[in-house]
């Protein structure tokens, strides 16, 4: 499997949008809660660490890389600020999503139980208001908690293509076997990458939608 960035010559080779991942825009001021937090040094390595462990669909990360995105504080390519909880991290940046022409806050990733992750969100909006939450498929409570008329589904930051489908469905067979409906191979690469991970240029009724990580702080 390829995952290019978002140009030209790599759609020529096929390359396609992937992926399942929406935005999702929270409002601090109305927020009633509040959570104690801090922003992350290197002492709080350990827990980062222990609450990334937790997401369902993460990055595989050691120590020497958490140190780094600490000393960096980028994400996105953008400068960020990671802050942690008791129970849950969320990193922040400033920059433009897709559909939205504002400067907002954007919480591009996130670590630790789900409601607890909700709960530091809403506390750092307080403060860092307007923001916006970023998710994939697989973020089910963070989806039910922050969905509203305003969240959108958006796309990958760059671009996908699966190179071998028959060696790629042998390495997924485990997940694929606990799936209730049966595989529907396609001979072409580029339409079988939208039918695996979803599209946002496909029939979304029709794909499987196995979730991606989404870049987060591994795009430095």
């Amino acid at each position: 499997m390829l995952i290019s960035g978002d140009n030209s010559i790599y759609r020529k080779f096929g390359a396609v949008d992937a992926g399942v991942y929406f935005a999702h825009f929270v409002d601090g001021s109305s927020s009633l809660v509040d959570v104690k937090y801090h922003r992350a040094t290197l002492d709080d390595l350990g827990n980062l660490m222990r609450f990334h462990a937790m997401e369902p669909v993460r990055f595989v990360r050691d120590k020497k890389t958490f140190k780094a995105m600490l000393e960096t504080s980028k994400a996105d390519n953008m400068p960020a600020k990671i802050f942690i909880s008791d129970s849950a991290y969320v990193v922040i940046t400033e920059g433009v999503v897709e559909e939205d022409k504002e400067k907002r806050y954007h919480c591009v990733e996130h670590g630790g139980c789900q409601s607890d992750v909700a709960d530091l969100v809403k506390s750092v909006a307080k403060e860092m208001n307007p923001m916006v939450i970023h998710t994939t498929s697989a973020d089910c409570v963070l989806n039910e908690i922050f969905s509203s008329e305003k969240s959108i589904r958006r796309r990958f930051i760059g671009t996908v293509k699966i190179l071998d489908s028959k060696m790629l469905l042998d390495q997924l067979n485990p997940f694929l076997e606990e799936l209730s409906q049966s595989i529907d191979p396609r001979d072409d690469l580029s339409e079988m990458t939208k039918y695996i991970f979803g599209s946002t240029e496909g029939e979304r009724s029709k794909d499987l939608q196995i979730p991606l990580p989404d870049y987060g702080m591994d795009y430095m």
